[in-house]
C-alpha cells in the first residue's frame, strides 16, 4: 500500500477521496483507525456513508457503535434506532447482520428489557396472550414490542426476527438475560467494557484527560524553554485521527508550525490525544458533531495562543518551541492563559453587565470551554455593522461563539473585564 498522503494545514483532509481513489478501497479502509472513519461518516451522515460502513471490519464496526451509542455513561437510544433504520436506505439487511456481529450483546439485552415482553410455554400454544404478541417458534415463545412508537416497534421486531433466523439459541439467551440482570447492571457493565475499548483506541480515561487539562503557567514554560533545548519525547500508543487533526482554517502561528514540521507523526499523535482528552474532560459526546468541532477549535486556539506567547517570551520560533517541549505542554500553557481569563470573568458580578455586549462577552468566557462571542474579532475589534444594545433593548446580538486564538484578544478581554468590574465598584 502506498504511503498515506499528508494534509496541509490549509485544506481539509479528504479521507473519502483517499479511500475511493485507492487501488483496493476495502483494504485501505480496514487499515485506518476506526475513529477516523467514524468522524468522516458522522460528517457525511451515516445514511450517506453506507459504502464505507459496508467495508469496515467487525472490530471497526464495534468501535463505531462505541463512539455513537453513548451519551456520557448512558445509552443513546435515539442513535440506536437510527442504526436499526439504516437497512431501509439500502433495501437489504446486510448492515443489520453486520451490526449483530459487532454490537455488545448487553446493549441488545438492555433494549429488550425496556421494550420487549416475553411469554414462554413448556408446550406450544396457538393462542396469543393478546393481539399484539407474535411467535417465531410455533407457540413456544410469544413476544411483543412496546416502544409506544409504531415505527420503532417495527424496527425492533425486524431485529428480533433476524436474530432468531440467524441463531435461535442466541435469540433465547438474549430474551432470558433481563430476567437475571437489571437494566442498570446491563448499562453499567456495557459502559465499562466500552470505556476499555475506547482507551485502547486512544480515548483516555477521565483521570488521564484531567491531567492533560491541568494548566502550566506561561512563566514556568518560558523558564523551561530558556534553560533546556532537549525535548523529552513521550511516545503515545495511539494512532493519529487526521480528520480531527487537520482543518481548512488554522490560525497562525499554528499554521506555520504545521507547514514546517518535517516528520508530523508525533504531532498528529499528540493533537489526536489532546482532542480526544478534550471531549472526555469537557464531557462531549463523540457523536455530537457540532460540539466536537467546538472542542477541536478550542484546543487549536489554546495551542495558537501558547505559541504566540512563548515565541515572544522565549525569543524562539515555533518549530524550536515544539521540538523542545512538545505539543502537550504547549497546549497546557495556552489552556492556563484561557482559564486565567475565565477566572476573571467568574469574578464579574451579573450586576456589572449593563449591556447585551457585556452579557455576551462575560457569559462566553464563563462557558466550558471558554469562548468569545462571534461579534468580537480576534484583535478585540467589533465586526462590521455591529451595534451595541442596552440590556433592555429588544434587538439581538450576533449569535454564536468562537475560540480564543490570539494574545491580542486575550489582552483586550482582560482590560474589558477590569473596566466593567471597576465601573460598578461602590463609591466611597
Amino acid at each position: 500500500m502506498s504511503k498515506t498522503p499528508r494534509a496541509s494545514g490549509a485544506k481539509k483532509y479528504d479521507l473519502v477521496k483517499e479511500i475511493f481513489d485507492a487501488p483496493n478501497p476495502e483494504s485501505l479502509t480496514r487499515s485506518l483507525p476506526a475513529q477516523s472513519l467514524y468522524i468522516t461518516c458522522l460528517r457525511r451522515g451515516l445514511s450517506s456513508s453506507l459504502e464505507i460502513i459496508d467495508m469496515i471490519s467487525r472490530e471497526q464496526f464495534q468501535l463505531f457503535l462505541d463512539f455513537d451509542l453513548w451519551k456520557r455513561d448512558r445509552l443513546n437510544e435515539e442513535h440506536f434506532w437510527s442504526w436499526l433504520e439504516l437497512p431501509d436506505e439500502s433495501n437489504e439487511l446486510t448492515i443489520l447482520q453486520k451490526l449483530l456481529q459487532s454490537i455488545d450483546l448487553k446493549v441488545l439485552c438492555l433494549i429488550f428489557s425496556r421494550y420487549v415482553d416475553t411469554v414462554t410455554n413448556e408446550e406450544p400454544t396457538e393462542e396469543a396472550p393478546d393481539i399484539h404478541f407474535s411467535t417465531p417458534d410455533k407457540g413456544y415463545t410469544w413476544i411483543r414490542a412496546h416502544t409506544q412508537d409504531e415505527h420503532k416497534d417495527f424496527l425492533l421486531k425486524r431485529l428480533l426476527a433476524l436474530i432468531f433466523e440467524t441463531d435461535a439459541d442466541l435469540f433465547y439467551q438474549l430474551l432470558s438475560v433481563p430476567s437475571v440482570s437489571t437494566p442498570s447492571m446491563l448499562e453499567e457493565e456495557s459502559y465499562q467494557e466500552r470505556s476499555k475499548r475506547m482507551e485502547s483506541e486512544g480515548v483516555p480515561s477521565l483521570d488521564s484527560a484531567s491531567e492533560l487539562h491541568t494548566g502550566i503557567s506561561l512563566e514556568s514554560t518560558i523558564k523551561k524553554l530558556t534553560s533546556s533545548q532537549t525535548k523529552i519525547v513521550e511516545n503515545f500508543n495511539i494512532r493519529a485521527v487526521r480528520p480531527l487533526v487537520y482543518h481548512s482554517r488554522l490560525p497562525s502561528p499554528l499554521r506555520d508550525l504545521v507547514s514546517q514540521i518535517q516528520s508530523p507523526d508525533q504531532f498528529e499523535t499528540e493533537i489526536t490525544l489532546l482532542l480526544n482528552s478534550g471531549c472526555v474532560y469537557w464531557a462531549i459526546d463523540f457523536s455530537d458533531r457540532e460540539q466536537l468541532e467546538v472542542i477541536a477549535g478550542f484546543i487549536r486556539g489554546c495551542i495558537n495562543l501558547s505559541l504566540e506567547a512563548l515565541s515572544s517570551g522565549a525569543n524562539m520560533n515555533v518549530v524550536e518551541i515544539y521540538q523542545t517541549i512538545g505539543l502537550i505542554e504547549i497546549y497546557r500553557t495556552g489552556l492556563s492563559i484561557v482559564m486565567n481569563l475565565k477566572e476573571l470573568a467568574l469574578d464579574v458580578p451579573q450586576s456589572a453587565c449593563n449591556t447585551n455586549t457585556d452579557e455576551a462577552i462575560v457569559s462566553g468566557l464563563k462557558m466550558s470551554p471558554p469562548l468569545a462571542p462571534d461579534f468580537l474579532n480576534q484583535d478585540g475589534s467589533f465586526q462590521d455593522g455591529f451595534m451595541e444594545l442596552k440590556s433592555d433593548d429588544s434587538g439581538k446580538l450576533a449569535s454564536g461563539f468562537h475560540p480564543l486564538e490570539h494574545m491580542s484578544l486575550i489582552q483586550w478581554l482582560k482590560e474589558y473585564l477590569r473596566n466593567i468590574s471597576t465601573m460598578n465598584l461602590p463609591r466611597s
